[in-house]
């Protein structure tokens, strides 16, 4: 990953924070793919993996405030 790839997750992350709902969708759609590959690897059929990944943003959502 390079440093403006970084950048770039960083500055998602903190519009997130700040209540940017289309950041936290880029952010959804940035880590995706990298996410369902790796809960394949771990195990489990693609709907259970992509339900856990959904259930991950949901709770980071849910817990944004607390964030930092």
């Amino acid at each position: 990953m390079t440093l403006s790839e970084q950048q770039q997750i960083i500055t998602l992350w903190m519009d997130f924070l700040d209540g940017n709902e289309l950041a936290f969708s880029r952010l959804y759609l940035l880590f995706f793919d990298d996410l369902l590959m790796y809960g394949r690897r771990v195990g489990g059929d693609d709907e259970m993996v992509e339900d856990v990944i959904q259930d991950l943003f949901v709770k980071l959502y849910q817990k944004k405030m607390e964030l930092n």
